[in-house]
């Protein structure tokens, strides 16, 4: 895997012009202290970063479908922890991922694919909510890419620093019990207590 967004301002400043090579050859070293020590070689490789944030997307497309396996029933908070956890697994465990992901976005190309990425998630889990009964039919469309975009600064956020994985998860689940409360507070229909079979959230998502 290989692709996410900025880290410090370091690598954010030297990522898009990063070859893939110098990538490699970090990631095989250990990645070794990747906040202050990355340096990476010349050259414009929007495109390569595409192919390899497709190739990024589709690794953590099955990530989360993994985690949303594991679930018996589905809440909001629980469909908003299955996916975002899973993310954040991944870039833990991907450390190049995280620099590509955060520090290509200067390249139009790139940040094109992050919108029509998020733009999806953020379809999918409306239809997940609504058409399931988790959350009522007049929840606003915009919310879902509201959730998606502030997951992915918390994302940034999360990795501009060094922490433990743990402190990293902490933030993460923080955050999501914060957004989501707000969620069900407001949006939030009968249903969301128990939860909805998995099985009728695919369905309903398409």
């Amino acid at each position: 895997g290989d692709v996410l967004d900025g880290v410090d301002a370091h690598a954010h400043a030297v990522a898009h012009r990063s070859s893939i090579d110098a990538l490699d050859g970090f990631e095989a070293q250990g990645g070794g202290d990747w906040h202050l020590e990355l340096e990476l070689r010349g050259g414009d490789h929007c495109f390569e970063c595409c192919a390899l944030l497709d190739r990024e997307v589709d690794e953590i497309d099955v990530a989360v479908d993994a985690e949303l396996d594991k679930l018996e029933s589905v809440t909001v908070t629980s469909l908003y922890e299955a996916i975002m956890m899973a993310h954040l697994r991944h870039f833990q465990t991907r450390k190049r991922s995280i620099v590509l992901w955060f520090g290509t976005r200067e390249s139009s190309v790139v940040l094109d694919r992050v919108d029509r990425r998020y733009a999806r998630m953020a379809e999918w889990i409306h239809n997940a909510t609504t058409k399931t009964g988790l959350l009522r039919p007049d929840t606003p469309e915009w919310g879902p890419a509201a959730m998606v975009w502030m997951s992915d600064r918390t994302f940034e956020f999360i990795f501009r620093e060094k922490r433990t994985p743990a402190e990293q998860e902490r933030i993460m689940r923080e955050f999501l019990e914060m957004a989501t409360r707000y969620i069900i507070d407001t949006y939030s229909a009968k249903q969301d207590a128990a939860g909805v079979p998995h099985a009728k959230i695919a369905e309903a998502a398409g």
